[in-house]
């Protein structure tokens, strides 16, 4: 069974309230870092030729795959009017 949290007055609440806040800024700078690190992790040159796929239409290469439009038809983009 899960155990209840204690109940306080207000007063306290907001003091435990105001250091967990200071905790959870500290944790988001530092996820914001990794991420920062991620994005400027050096690419790797993608040789589309070494990958074929068999698929229902034929082979394709992967960049075809990845520019297939949806189901629907196509996405609208900025400015376009359906």
């Amino acid at each position: 069974m899960v155990s209840m949290p204690s109940v306080v007055l207000a007063q306290e609440w907001q003091s435990e309230r105001d250091a967990l806040l200071v905790a959870e800024k500290e944790a988001t700078r530092l996820l914001d870092g990794l991420a920062a690190q991620r994005r400027r992790l050096p690419m790797v040159r993608f040789d589309n030729e070494k990958y074929l796929f068999e698929t229902t239409e034929g082979p394709k290469r992967l960049f075809g795959l990845l520019r297939r439009e949806p189901a629907g038809g196509h996405l609208p983009v900025h400015g376009e009017r359906s």
